[in-house]
């Protein structure tokens, strides 16, 4: 199984991307993984996850602080 995300690249200034990703497992959040991309990225594919529900959550950051999370929700 596998989750393919994509993004356009509004940042200007950014040093990396973070994703986190968490299982909803019994109605709780759990697993939270996070993963540091390089600036300029547009794209993230996640391979062999397990099957269930999951958030994606999306952001830049820079010296100066982050973007604020974008959220996505998906079924595995």
């Amino acid at each position: 199984n596998a989750v393919r995300l994509g993004w356009t690249d509004n940042a200007t200034n950014e040093v990396v991307y973070e994703i986190q990703r968490a299982k909803l497992v019994f109605g709780s959040w759990t697993g939270w993984t996070t993963f540091v991309l390089d600036k300029n990225t547009t794209s993230y594919n996640d391979r062999n996850i397990a099957t269930g529900h999951y958030a994606y959550l999306v952001r830049a950051t820079n010296p100066n602080g982050s973007s604020n999370w974008t959220v996505v929700e998906t079924d595995v």
